[in-house]
């Protein structure tokens, strides 16, 4: 359910949000963001530290702008959406469910509720963003799996990526699956390890 922030909450926030705002159950504001008339922040939305909302800004639940970000009047923010860092987004634009943008673009279907199911040597990851086999070690915190997906919905980091399946594995599926994932992230991990060669070493020796 929306209500209004009462003038105490407004100032405790170190934000100026302005009284005619309304915000969702579970909703955060990061100090210093600037929020205008009429603006509605659905359930679970979050508002990045100084960041600026343009008036008769809409945001659907779970939709998300990072740190810096500006929004212009009467942008309306799907489910699930997510604006990256520093980003402007121009007035009147529509940003669809699951999707991210950020100075470099815009990513369908990047972001979304997920599942997890918990293995003994990986756990499975479900949702709008595709299918992935994350390998796990017995060292690795308990936090990690969610740590992987925001830095992925943020754009942060496609570690993600050597994980992708096209579809969930059946049970028999998962050995086979893993060392499939295992053989992609080594093949990264030796790439970003390869000696970096300048364009001199390319030209042939006088």
């Amino acid at each position: 359910m929306s209500e209004r922030l009462s003038f105490f909450d407004r100032l405790l926030s170190g934000s100026r949000i302005h009284r005619t705002v309304t915000v969702g159950a579970f909703t955060r504001i990061g100090p210093w963001a600037i929020i205008g008339e009429r603006v509605r922040l659905g359930d679970w939305s979050e508002v990045g530290a100084g960041s600026r909302v343009g008036p008769d800004c809409v945001f659907g639940p779970w939709a998300k702008i990072g740190r810096g970000v500006t929004l212009g009047a009467g942008v309306r923010l799907g489910t699930h959406s997510r604006i990256g860092d520093g980003t402007h987004i121009p007035e009147g634009m529509v940003v669809g469910d699951n999707e991210l943008i950020t100075p470099q673009g815009v990513f369908e279907n990047r972001t979304g509720g997920f599942g997890t199911s918990i293995l003994e040597e990986a756990a499975t990851v479900s949702g709008p963003f595709g299918h992935f086999l994350i390998p796990l070690d017995p060292w690795d915190p308990d936090e990690l799996i969610d740590q992987l997906v925001d830095d992925h919905q943020w754009g942060r980091s496609d570690a993600l990526e050597p994980c992708r399946l096209l579809r969930p594995p059946r049970p028999e599926e998962i050995e086979g699956a893993l060392k499939v994932v295992r053989a992609r992230q080594e093949a990264i991990n030796r790439d970003a390890e390869a000696p970096h060669r300048d364009d001199e070493d390319l030209l042939p020796s006088p």
